[in-house]
């Protein structure tokens, strides 16, 4: 978290509760928090904690005094911290809340904002939801057993359609084993963390597959003293766009390691010809089409420069609140008619407090419940921006909490990847 006053300001309009301790002592709340909590902040809020409005226990089984603690610590140590609360409002009625700590330490003084969202609602919801599909089931079973006592040949068409069921059962849950297991071999292939923590003190990696393997991945290494460090976007998701990365990162090995290649345009260009060659196009009909996007970045901390090569995928850019694009070239890596088109190499001078992002194409291209509309890439610019004044790391918990206020509950239609990454 940046300055507390600086979040609280941008805020103050939330429909969420905000407040701000410093020192564990309460001085800033929202208009949210008076709505919630009533005068009860007003009255003690010099002595304001979250036990003192809530119910002895918590629905976890532990005293609300020890579970706030633990979650307070939690936060001191991690920078951030979520959990789900039973909180008594100024009524004495209870409401589960899910609450968002962000904590931080500068110059002697600790400040903690803390977000309470109101989710009762949503529970019940969810509950009266569940009731109703196990209403509807039992409905079924007895209109089955009724069917049953009628006619017997019923009841052979349906032994044998579950014994059809059981097989396809059996057969999907080896599939998905084995779609988990990639799954695995996907992930142990994708950069060590603390490779990269070594490298960046300050980043994050949103990564969120559509299905169980994803068609997006990220790729890192270090190189004749340049970090190298890409995002791309396969064609297609699930199995077909995993077979796509693991492809895609072996030849990045093999040309970056390998070979000692750093420059982004140059990596582009062999990375093409690698994937025309080993998937065999040609430009006949009916061969297959297949190819990713891609973003690659090589930052030489030397020089305070970095060089920039895309197919597609744009770079991101923001210095002093101020975005910049660089845009990639229109032609992705697989075969199309531009494909003796040499890609284009940007070279940027860059600051040290500079933030860059990579990303693919999904979080911009996912509907929304409310609309049925795309997020589309002028707000996903605009949502960039606005949380510049947190770390990363709590930049990734805003995505993902805004993703899933958008989506609300519809389906995620393409894999989600996105790297941020304070210079």
């Amino acid at each position: 978290m940046s300055d507390p006053e600086a979040f609280w300001n941008h805020d103050e309009m939330s429909d969420d509760a905000i407040l701000i301790f410093e020192n564990d002592i309460l001085v800033k709340w929202n208009k949210a928090a008076r709505e919630m909590l009533k005068n009860v902040i007003l009255k003690n809020h010099k002595e304001f904690n979250l036990a003192c409005l809530s119910p002895k226990f918590q629905s976890c089984g532990k005293l609300s005094a020890e579970k706030e603690a633990e979650s307070k610590k939690t936060a001191a140590r991690m920078g951030y911290n979520r959990f789900e609360w039973t909180l008594n409002n100024s009524g004495n009625e209870e409401l589960l809340v899910e609450i968002t700590l962000f904590h931080r330490t500068c110059s002697g003084k600790t400040s903690l904002l803390m977000a309470l969202r109101d989710i009762s609602q949503q529970k019940k919801k969810f509950t009266a939801s569940g009731t109703s599909k196990k209403r509807k089931n039992e409905e079924i079973e007895i209109q089955s057993e009724k069917i049953e006592l009628q006619k017997e040949q019923v009841e052979i068409q349906r032994d044998l359609a579950e014994k059809q069921r059981d097989e396809i059962s059996v057969q999907k849950k080896s599939l998905t084993d084995s779609i988990r297991y990639a799954s695995r071999i996907q992930a142990a292939l994708l950069p060590e963390s603390e490779l990269i923590c070594s490298v960046f003190s300050d980043y994050f990696i949103l990564n969120k597959p559509k299905d169980i393997v994803s068609g997006d991945f990220y790729w890192f290494s270090q190189k004749n003293g340049k970090m190298v460090v890409a995002v791309a976007d396969c064609t297609g998701h699930g199995v077909p766009g995993a077979l796509m990365s693991v492809l895609g990162m072996k030849f990045l090995d093999e040309i970056v390691n390998d070979t000692g290649i750093t420059q982004p345009n140059r990596i582009l260009d062999n990375l093409r010809e690698r994937i025309i060659k080993s998937l065999g196009q040609t430009g006949r009909a009916g061969e297959t089409n297949d190819g990713m996007d891609i973003a690659l970045v090589s930052i030489d901390p030397v020089n305070n420069s970095l060089h920039y090569a895309g197919a597609f995928n744009p770079l991101y850019i923001i210095r002093n609140n101020n975005l910049r694009v660089i845009k990639g070239d229109r032609m992705p890596l697989g075969f199309r008619t531009s494909m003796n088109t040499p890609f284009t190499n940007h070279e940027i001078l860059i600051d040290p407090n500079d933030s860059i992002y990579l990303f693919t194409d999904g979080y911009a291209d996912q509907f929304g419940w409310r609309s049925n509309k795309k997020f589309n890439k002028k707000n996903f610019r605009e949502l960039i921006v606005s949380i510049q004044n947190v770390p990363m790391k709590a930049q990734k918990i805003l995505l993902e909490n805004n993703l899933k206020n958008w989506m609300g509950d519809l389906e995620q239609i393409d894999d989600i990847m996105i790297i941020g990454i304070q210079i």
